[in-house]
């Protein structure tokens, strides 16, 4: 029996060029193929398995891996590739080369600018529509500060050689369902160290809370957050329900919609395994950027024809590594056919012969290709056909999709691309039609806590519970976003709110406090929607996040995000406090480092000496303080006194207050009149700066509070357990010019009122 072996020459090859893995990997395969299990010797087989061996090696070739770096590159010279980098990009900050150039310089290096500058670039671009010279240079040092930091470049060559990677690994087909589900073994397998050492950190480090003396070790918030699958897919379950009840309430039509990538993003078939034809080399981080555009354009198509939606999409893998979306989306039975057009207008654009679809995208490219066919009738028969004939038998994209009918769609090719199922509410809620792409990509299990079944892009008899956890490696590896909510109300609020509980009250804020308790999605959606529930704009909200501003910036230039603390009712401005607690971290032992959770300003002694010498008055804290404060606000001392007006100010005669006729007394002149009011302004403002100083004076004290560093606990210290401070707490009123006018107004009518009891 014949046995073939490697030529020596071409495993020399691949032991260099690739890394050690891969080139195990290819190997063993090259021996799989070359002979078969059945022993058959096969001069074919051998010949095939060469040509999957040198593919494997032109696809290394050809991935254009920044100097220095391989695929098998380890810690020390990535580190060292970093540093050279960092320095490279700072002398041609210092040759006073512009941002642009330095990030085509980047391109150049495998990173993606337009999707790693993303915030910096829409602050520039903000910048220049405002022409505001601070934030344009704030975007642009963002950019540049980045590309001359060694551990931020670090980062994105791990990143890159990675995906680098699995791109091979991909191409040397070594990810689909028969090799490695989804994602690479390997990478997998790094995927899961990865989440080991996490899950050692969050079992070494506590947070402490100072004030109350409260810790947990970070495992154990791990298992009460968003982090853990189970509460992951609860939540989502509940949103989804909600958004169903609404459609229910309103008669709203129901919509499952599957997008999916053109067959040359495909590396393997779906049937057999087998390699596809059309693949072009495409990455699944490339799929998921086409589906995100087709998807900004539907989007945009939409909002033009007034077309409301609400709902999900969820993001998930063919067997192959290729995304694909599924979404389950609500609008109104009017815009039921509109949807449908806008839709599979954008969704089968794109190599559209494919699907059967012959039409010509602009009115352009259909006058071009009737010129050309003119000219080739013209040259064959000599016969000449005016361009408006032959351009009457060809279709532009508006045209063809402007009367197409959707009845026979399941049967036509272009269902492959983008598919419609219509909810049927007799067969159960909408929510049913999407719990299991949610389970599916999140833990493949049950609200039950059982397995949904086998996963059918696996093996059969393959369970999802197994197959969900390379769904989540290969989200992570891509960088994907599995899940997003399509319009309706902020989930943040949402989650905010459930973290406070208070006691029943008739306001907007503590019912939504309520129905966020009670896990009520849908009335949550109602409460802060109003009469356009879950197609209500972002910015007529009447709830907003509270934050709290910081002065910081990080090592780049910019400016620090708000530090989040609550929820605040927009028109009352009540809010409610859910991140009271400041909490630190603790790392290994009591002699470890301590860093506090939240980004805030430090201040010293001195600094707060000097503030608290130029505010004496008292800081009204409790409800009878801020009574007397505004009481006392409202007392004005500086009234003038009708005595000690001349009597050249007066027009008319009017008896006095002794009941004898004077001379004056009467109505103010015009020009007097004015210099009250003016003088009314003027007690205003120093009101008005009154009382905003003692509310930014008493937010001071209190975010000073929980700035104040203190020694670090040990193990042996007492905890001092603190009083519970109040959630609710209301904002002092700030009185205005016109507050102060009007109170003014009163006065004087009363002095008018006396005056004519006196006549």
């Amino acid at each position: 029996m014949t046995y073939y072996h490697m030529a020596p020459v071409l495993e020399q090859d691949i032991q260099k060029t690739l890394p050690h893995g891969l080139a195990h990997v290819v190997i063993s395969r090259w021996q799989r193929t070359a002979n078969p299990a059945t022993g058959l010797a096969d001069l074919a087989a051998a010949v095939k398995a060469d040509k999957e061996a040198a593919r494997a090696l032109a696809a290394v070739r050809n991935l254009h891996l920044p100097d220095g770096l391989d695929l098998s590159a380890d810690n020390e010279t990535i580190e060292a590739r970093a540093q050279a980098l960092a320095a490279k990009f700072e002398q041609k900050e210092m040759l006073g080369m512009s941002y642009q150039h330095m990030m085509d310089a980047a391109d150049k290096e495998g990173i993606r600018p337009a999707e790693v500058f993303e915030p910096q670039l829409r602050k520039i671009a903000k910048a220049a529509e405002s022409d505001d010279d601070e934030l344009l240079a704030e975007g642009i040092d963002g950019i540049k500060g980045r590309l001359k930091d060694k551990k931020w470049w670090k980062r994105q060559l791990y990143k890159f050689l990675y995906r680098a990677f699995e791109a091979v690994m991909r191409e040397c087909g070594m990810v689909h369902r028969r090799a490695g589900l989804y994602i690479s073994n390997e990478a997998f397998k790094r995927f899961e160290q990865r989440k080991l050492k996490a899950r050692a950190f969050f079992e070494q480090a506590e947070a402490i809370c100072e004030e109350t003396g409260e810790s947990f070790v970070l495992a154990e918030l791990w298992e009460h957050s968003m982090a853990n699958p189970a509460i992951r897919r609860m939540e989502l379950m509940t949103r989804m329900r909600g958004f169903d009840e609404i459609s229910r309430v309103h008669g709203h039509y129901g919509c499952m919609v599957t997008l999916t990538c053109p067959s040359r993003f495909h590396k393997k078939l779906s049937k057999n395994s087998a390699d596809n034809p059309k693949f072009d080399g495409s990455t699944p981080r490339d799929g998921a950027d086409y589906l995100q555009k087709v998807w900004t354009q539907i989007r945009a198509n939409l909002g033009r024809a007034g077309i409301r939606i609400y709902g999900f999409r969820v993001a998930e893998p063919h067997h192959d590594a290729t995304p694909h979306w599924h979404l389950l989306l609500f609008m109104e039975q009017a815009h039921k056919e509109a949807f449908r057009r806008v839709v599979a207008k954008y969704g089968c654009r794109a190599d559209r012969e494919e699907l059967g679809l012959n039409y010509f995208e602009t009115d352009k490219e259909r006058t071009a290709e009737a010129r050309r066919r003119q000219e080739a009738i013209l040259r064959e028969s000599g016969k000449k056909i005016s361009l408006a004939q032959l351009k009457a038998a060809m279709k532009t994209e508006d045209e063809f999709w402007e009367n197409y009918s959707f009845r026979f769609w399941q049967k036509s090719r272009a269902s492959a691309r983008v598919d419609f199922k219509d909810i049927d509410p007799a067969k159960g809620c909408a929510a049913a039609y999407l719990a299991k792409y949610v389970s599916k990509n999140i833990d493949g299990l049950t609200n039950s806590g059982e397995s949904m079944g086998d996963d059918d892009e696996a093996e059969p008899g393959t369970s999802a519970a197994e197959t969900a956890k390379r769904v989540g490696a290969w989200a992570s590896q891509w960088g994907i976003r599995q899940f997003q909510q399509i319009g309706g109300v902020p989930v943040t609020l949402y989650r905010e709110l459930r973290r406070v509980h208070v006691d029943a009250e008739d306001s907007l804020l503590y019912r939504a406090v309520h129905a966020a308790d009670q896990g009520d999605w849908g009335k949550f959606v109602a409460l802060l929607g109003g009469e356009d529930y879950a197609f209500v704009k972002r910015a007529d909200l009447p709830l907003a996040l509270y934050k709290e501003e910081t002065d910081e910036r990080n090592q780049y230039g910019e400016e620090k995000a708000a530090i989040l603390r609550g929820v605040v009712e927009l028109e009352t401005g009540e809010y409610l406090i859910s991140r009271e607690k400041e909490w630190i971290l603790k790392y290994g032992g009591s002699a470890a480092a301590w860093t506090r959770v939240n980004n805030c300003t430090k201040i010293s002694e001195e600094d707060l000496a000097a503030v608290s010498d130029t505010i004496t008055y008292k800081i009204p804290s409790t409800p009878e303080e801020i009574e007397q404060t505004l009481a006392a606000c409202e007392e004005i001392d500086d009234l003038p006194n009708w005595d000690i007006l001349p009597d050249e100010s007066w027009d008319f005669d009017l008896y006095g207050f002794d009941g004898e006729e004077e001379q004056g007394k009467g109505r103010l002149k015009k020009a007097d009149q004015d210099k009250i009011i003016a003088a009314a302004r003027e007690a205003a403002d120093a009101a008005r700066q009154k009382s905003m100083a003692i509310w930014k004076f008493k937010d001071y004290m209190r975010r000073l509070d929980g700035l104040r560093m203190v020694k670090p606990l040990t193990d042996d210290t007492p905890v001092i357990k603190q009083q519970r401070r109040q959630r609710y707490q209301p904002r002092p009123r700030v009185w205005t010019v016109d507050d102060v006018l009007a109170r003014g107004q009163e006065l004087l009518a009363k002095i008018g009122e006396e005056l004519e009891k006196l006549d």
